[in-house]
């Protein structure tokens, strides 16, 4: 079986003018899933056009459309398996907006690790199993990407799904999670010419305004979406320093109440504070050394 993803962004990589930038896309199982969705789609997008009385060749985007058009055509999708990752843009590290390169690798790191953790949900749901995939053929809505940037992308994603990938720093091989799959083949088009990449457009759009609008708790609620976690650059690290933090904090407060020393309470309070800021510090450096490496 073939898995096809297409899949479309919302939202500026800009934390100045902007909260939030989503990826979004549909997941297909098997060809004829694909052509079943495209008709679906594409009957409902004629519906539109004849409505607002559009050209047959209007590009139906959710910029080009009405709410009530969008929400018709996101409702066309409910059969079908989606997925989304919203990154809140204050929890990045501001040297990243600084940097071209940084801030593409960092893009292209989200969205395979959304598009990963979506797969990874579906087969613990059962809906297929590693062995049955084959290929997957990736269609994302074109920008402004050079070549290499493409390739490099096409290669992450292919090192995530088939090869699998070694982290230097920390000595660990992650497997991939389709080892006897085929090609992983990745395509950067035009969504005026792509029909289910608008279909991604109006689900990245629809998930961009929960977002905005401090409702992304009801993004878990639509139909056959899975909605990931947003990813900052601390990843999961920040979530063990913090709790190894709270530990710290307890054992010396309970040193320190047996001893019934307040000052040296103190102390160790503002050791610990110096060494969460260094530990920051730290991870912001590594973080930015992965993204700016060739």
């Amino acid at each position: 079986m073939n898995l096809y993803i297409y899949s479309d962004e919302s939202g500026v990589l800009d934390v100045i003018h902007n909260q939030y930038f989503v990826f979004a896309g549909l997941i297909l199982l098997g060809t004829k899933e694909k052509n079943i969705c495209s008709r679906k789609y594409s009957r409902a997008e004629k519906t539109v056009k004849k409505k607002n009385e559009f050209a047959s060749d209007y590009e139906a985007k959710a910029t080009n459309i009405g709410n009530s058009d969008k929400n018709s055509l996101f409702r066309s999708l409910n059969q079908f398996n989606k997925f989304s990752v919203v990154i809140r843009q204050e929890e990045i590290a501001k040297e990243i907006f600084d940097c071209k390169k940084a801030k593409q690798r960092y893009l292209d790191y989200v969205y395979k690790i959304a598009v990963k953790r979506a797969l990874e949900d579906l087969m613990r749901r059962k809906v297929f199993h590693e062995s049955d995939i084959e290929n997957i053929y990736i269609y994302v809505d074109e920008h402004s990407t050079a070549t290499n940037g493409c390739y490099e992308l096409r290669e992450a994603m292919e090192n995530e799904f088939k090869n699998g990938t070694f982290n230097e720093n920390w000595n660990h091989f992650f497997p991939p999670i389709f080892p006897n799959m085929g090609v992983v083949q990745l395509c950067y088009c035009n969504s005026e010419k792509k029909l289910l990449v608008r279909g991604a457009d109006i689900i990245a759009n629809n998930v961009y305004h929960k977002a905005i609008k401090q409702e992304e708790i009801k993004c878990t609620k639509l139909h056959n979406i899975y909605c990931g976690k947003s990813i900052s650059h601390y990843w999961y690290i920040m979530d063990a320093m913090f709790l190894l933090w709270i530990m710290a904090f307890f054992i010396s407060f309970l040193w320190t109440k047996i001893s019934s020393n307040t000052v040296c309470l103190i102390e160790h309070c503002i050791f610990l504070s110096n060494y969460v800021k260094l530990c920051r510090i730290m991870l912001k450096i590594e973080f930015l050394t992965k993204l700016t490496n060739a």
